[in-house]
């Protein structure tokens, strides 16, 4: 269960990251 919710963080945040490149481009 930890290692869901670690792989579930991670994957939010190149998510995250992904959305705000267009946005400050």
């Amino acid at each position: 269960m930890n290692r869901l919710i670690k792989i579930i963080g991670i994957v939010f945040i190149i998510f995250l990251v992904l959305l705000s490149i267009p946005i400050s481009a």
